[in-house]
């Protein structure tokens, strides 16, 4: 006899059973032709496990949002990027519905009117190593609006823009990152054509409701303010903007900023906020600003590296010459890390208890390299693992040196060597083009100095001697250029200089440098001779002189060796700068006619001669070479 059963029990029964994933499919059918829109679409209609055929890899443009109102996993296999080819969000997860996507890029999303660029969640969110770039909603979350519960893991957000905030991410419910890179992301709309910007604050994170953070790096994402110096709206917080609960563990805060009046390039926290084992450094505003009482109580073991630190006594000022702390690279793992250099104070210096945390840190760092070698119980400061060494390294040299020669223009009798006892030193990088700065921290005169060296148009600024130099702003197209200033200097200049090594890093650091020079103002012949090195070890010019080079045919780049030669004179019929008459010297009445012409005087435009470089206006620096002229005459001077 057959049992009998109730359909209540039939029902309770099959609502406690495990939930079944639905089964999906597969988008493609072995060819880049064959991974459409519709079979995506047809893939994910019943949720499931989807992944992609495509014969290699492939880009997936949409025209339409794809709403996941199912449980639904996306693998991408490392090949497959999902475009919204800057017209449409990509992904929106329902409130009951869950998202895991898997080694996939996420790019081009767009949203005018509503938050999330590339992908808005109200239900569960679940990234893997994933990539999302160039998202942006004009709203907020450029990458990500999470309005429910969203896990980070092993990923990489980049040049994603978030309009009024959280240029990364917008978290608006509950976040936890781990282990990942948020790289140049923009928080705010830069406009152009006279407009005011559209200000937006977290340019990585904007944060307000609760995010923990783990062994994760913020490099060069920025908070923009608008740009109306009647009515001025800051932003706050490059790299992380938090009005909630933030929580921030062994992580790395580098060249994050908020300028045109922003604040707070690192962090800017109005809410509850808990920091370990981070370092904060080479911001653009103040690296950390705390609007609240202060951080929490059990906020320990982290480094800043400017004056401005107002994130509590959890946090210890530092120079970055000793930080070390070295540009966004491939140091293995899924994502790019900030390493620390041999010598780092930050090395051995953590919290081996935040270290060794079980719900973020787990005892590795962002690369999953762990944090605990043998004979090693410490653990470092930020997301990145130095190999342990029982003897500390050295730290590399850095120091700025000047020995000027007497009776110049700028420099003149000035002997002087600056370490980071002195100041902090800073870098940064375009291609072809490296300016250093050093900031004086003793109230000394100067308090600065600028240092531009450029290579030749295409080139990039590489070791190699650099001939023919002119002043930075004033060269020719395939010229190189050399820039020294205290906020004073000269523009019209000679010179030569050799790079000698030069390490960059991907978000526009400098991670070694080392270059000699030598500068003649205004056609001079003595001459101003420097070196900077900025974590390097190698050896200056013995003096640190590089000298006059003989004139060679000009060329695009660097020069392979250099060659000493005499300067270029004066020929027939080549006026002296300043000789308006053409007579061969500069008169007091040519001196007065020079200035005039500086101030738009009508009747001295026919004297020529004084703008030397034909832009139709005179500067100071050309009326100081027309009195140079004046005073020393022009037979033999060297043309700049």
């Amino acid at each position: 006899m057959r049992p009998a059963f109730s359909v209540t029990l039939l029902l309770a029964a099959l609502s406690s059973a495990p939930r079944m994933t639905a089964a999906a499919g597969v988008v493609g059918t072995g060819t880049p032709e064959s991974c459409t829109e519709a079979a995506l679409d047809e893939a994910l209609t019943d949720g499931g496990a989807v992944t992609f055929d495509c014969g290699g890899a492939v880009t997936l443009a949409i025209t339409r949002t794809k709403i996941i109102a199912v449980d639904t996993t996306i693998d991408g296999g490392d090949l497959t990027t999902i475009s919204g080819g800057n017209a449409v969000r990509i992904f929106e997860v329902d409130l009951d519905a869950s998202l895991s996507l898997d080694r996939l890029i996420i790019a081009d999303g767009f949203s005018v009117l509503e938050p999330g660029g590339g992908i808005r969640n109200f239900g569960t969110l679940l990234i893997n190593n994933c990539t999302l770039s160039r998202n942006t909603s004009e709203s907020f979350g450029g990458g990500v609006d999470n309005e429910g519960t969203c896990t980070i893991s092993d990923s990489t957000f980049s040049d994603n823009d978030g309009g009024s905030g959280g240029g990364g991410i917008a978290n608006f419910r509950t976040l936890a990152v781990r282990r990942s890179t948020f790289f140049r992301n923009v928080s705010g709309i830069i406009h152009l054509l006279g407009r005011d910007n559209d200000p937006g604050s977290g340019g990585g994170i904007l944060n307000l409701d609760t995010v923990i953070i783990s062994n994760t790096t913020f490099s060069s994402n920025t908070a923009v303010s608008n740009n109306n110096p009647d009515h001025p709206v800051p932003a706050f917080g490059g790299g992380l903007y938090n009005e909630g609960s933030a929580t921030v563990i062994n992580c790395t805060f580098s060249r994050n900023g908020a300028p045109i009046d922003g604040y707070c390039g690192g962090i800017h926290s109005s809410g509850k906020l808990t920091v370990k084992n981070t370092v904060i450094a080479n911001g653009i505003g103040a690296s950390c600003c705390d609007d609240a009482d202060g951080v929490a109580d059990e906020s320990t073991h982290n480094l800043v590296d400017d004056q401005y630190n107002t994130c509590g006594d959890s946090f210890v000022q530092v120079n970055r010459a000793a930080l070390q702390l070295r540009g966004l690279a491939d140091n293995g793992g899924p994502t790019f890390t900030a390493a620390l250099a041999p010598g780092s104070v930050a090395s051995g210096a953590g919290d081996p208890k935040a270290c060794m945390d079980t719900t973020t840190t787990s005892g590795v760092d962002q690369r999953g390299h762990s944090r605990f070698g043998p004979g090693d119980s410490t653990c470092d400061i930020g997301a990145f693992e130095a190999p342990f060494s029982p003897t500390p390294a050295p730290t590399p040299p850095t120091f700025l040196s000047f020995n000027g020669e007497p009776s110049i223009s700028f420099g003149g009798n000035l002997h002087v060597t600056l370490t980071p006892l002195d100041g902090t030193f800073s870098a940064d990088h375009t291609f072809g083009y490296v300016q250093i700065m050093f900031l004086r921290t003793v109230p000394e005169y100067p308090t600065f100095w600028y240092l531009d060296f450029l290579a030749p148009a295409g080139a990039e600024l590489m070791p190699s001697d650099y001939l023919d130099v002119a002043g930075f702003g004033y060269q020719g197209l395939d010229q190189p250029a050399l820039g020294i200033s205290d906020g004073g200097g000269c523009s019209l200049i000679t010179g030569t200089f050799s790079v000698r090594e030069a390490a960059y890093s991907i978000d526009g650091g400098v991670d070694r440098f080392a270059a000699d020079f030598e500068q003649h103002c205004y056609g001079e012949k003595p001459a101003l001779f420097g070196s900077i090195r900025l974590n390097s070890s190698v050896p200056t010019a013995s003096p640190p002189r590089v000298r006059t080079p003989t004139p060679t045919p000009r060329r695009t780049g660097a020069l392979p060796t250099p060659t000493p030669t005499p300067t270029a004179t004066i020929q027939a019929n080549q006026p002296c700068f300043g000789d308006c008459n053409r007579d061969g010297k500069v008169s007091v009445d040519e001196l007065v006619a020079g200035v005039a012409f500086a101030l738009g005087h009508p009747s001295s435009v026919g004297c020529d001669a004084i703008d030397s470089n034909s832009d139709g206006r005179v500067t100071v620096d050309e009326l100081v070479l027309a009195v140079n002229v004046a005073l020393n005459g022009c037979r033999s001077l060297p043309l700049p």
